[in-house]
């Protein structure tokens, strides 16, 4: 699959499949300009995190995390990111180990009908964290 350099929005579809299949080196490669060229763009700092935490930069994925979460939280309009907001906000909290809270946002998650099998997958990912 060729992607064009300048399309922002292939580039991010790009990512979103590298991080499924688990290419997590070459999604970070492809979505850090990305979010570098527009540093307020809540869904380039959420992919950058994931592809950073799955290759194990947790300080640094976390930090990332956190600016998606600030940044959806203050962008209007949102439709459909309320559950990757909410599934952030519970790998913040899962990042530092605040068990209580991720097993009460994990049960409200849950009760959801509108969540993707990706969402389920990462839902089993947080429960299975110790």
């Amino acid at each position: 699959l060729e992607v064009d350099p300048n399309d922002d929005i292939a580039r991010i579809e790009m990512v979103r499949v590298l991080l499924g299949v688990g290419r997590f080196d070459e999604a970070a490669r492809i979505v850090l300009p990305v979010a570098a060229a527009d540093p307020n763009s809540w869904v380039a700092c959420e992919l950058l995190a994931r592809a950073q935490i799955r290759q194990g930069n947790l300080v640094e994925g976390v930090r990332t995390l956190e600016r998606a979460v600030f940044l959806a939280d203050h962008t209007r309009g949102l439709r459909g990111a309320d559950v990757r907001i909410g599934l952030d906000r519970i790998w913040l909290r899962a990042m530092r180990r605040e068990k209580a809270a991720v097993s009460a946002m994990l049960t409200d998650l849950e009760k959801r009908t509108d969540l993707t099998p990706s969402d389920l997958r990462e839902i089993a990912e947080l429960k299975a964290m110790k």
